[in-house]
């Protein structure tokens, strides 16, 4: 019974904002808007290797109902992640990955539960928060272009001296790999934001850029396919969910494709910082 509450809570909620249980009857500015943020979060992607999701719920919770975001940029980690791991499988670090999975079946479980369970403007309230506060990490911690020129030059000098030594020694740090997991599954449940609590736990404790990055692809790639099972068992995912994805993967394409021909002539320190700003902006607008 409690079940059956939960679902009919979830498809209530789902129809309840901009009719969001039929992508037809949005009007083409609602679509042309959609598509100008996936645009320039997959934009940032292109640039930074990571972010569409972070940036782009945010400003699409604004006009759609979450409970319709989510199981859309399911679909497109889905395929990006297939891609991206079928070419770096190779470099991925299987005692991190496994960690890390290990909190994500917990966290994942429980963040479906909260999408279900949970109003829009209570989910909303709490990405305004996660996001105001990832801003201003970024903008604390924005590396200087002497600290990338050091990793660079310490990341070629540890490949070369010692080509399987790519974790940080301090074995205590792989304690926080579940936790990182469950807080990332969580987050991506709700928003498809699971990133922060990974990525600032890889970034510490794996330290040669290209294992961290395969790392990366394949946790996010675990947990999407796990999400997919939960999401199709709830009803989250549906033809209209997967009718809207297609619509907007030109968007995402022509974005990460820009993203990634510009990153050569853009400056990341100043274009990360901005990027933050509006996050902040963003995050405080969803507070309100």
């Amino acid at each position: 019974m409690d079940d059956l509450q939960l679902k009919i809570h979830a498809v209530r909620a789902f129809t309840s904002h901009c009719a969001v249980g039929d992508t037809i009857s949005m009007d083409w500015k609602t679509i042309g808007l959609a598509g100008a943020i996936i645009f320039a979060g997959h934009f940032i992607k292109g640039i930074s290797g990571f972010g569409s999701a972070l940036f782009s719920v945010p400003l699409l919770m604004l006009i759609l109902d979450v409970k319709f975001i989510t199981p859309v940029f399911l679909l497109f980690d889905l395929m990006s992640g297939a891609l991206l791991v079928s070419t770096n499988w190779r470099m991925i670090n299987r005692r991190l990955f496994l960690w890390v999975s290990v909190g994500l079946l917990g966290g994942t479980a429980l963040g479906t539960w909260m999408l279900l369970s949970f109003s829009h403007d209570m989910l909303k309230r709490i990405l305004g928060i996660l996001v105001t506060g990832w801003a201003v990490f970024i903008l604390m911690h924005s590396n200087d272009e002497n600290d990338n020129k050091n990793d660079n030059e310490n990341d070629d000098e540890r490949i070369h001296s010692n080509p399987g030594k790519t974790v940080s020694a301090d074995s205590r740090a792989f304690r926080l790999a579940p936790l990182s997991g469950f807080l990332g599954g969580a987050l991506g449940a709700m928003f498809s934001v699971n990133g922060p609590p990974i990525i600032i736990y890889l970034t510490y404790i794996l330290k040669e850029k290209r294992a961290f990055r395969a790392t990366l692809y394949g946790i996010f790639f675990a947990d999407a396919c796990y999400k997919t099972v939960l999401f199709t068992s709830q009803g989250l995912l549906n033809m209209d969910v997967a009718r809207f994805a297609l619509m907007m993967a030109p968007f995402l394409v022509i974005g990460a494709l820009a993203g990634s021909w510009l990153q050569e002539y853009i400056n990341q320190n100043l274009f990360r910082k901005i990027v933050a700003v509006i996050l902040a902006i963003t995050g405080v607008t969803l507070l309100i």
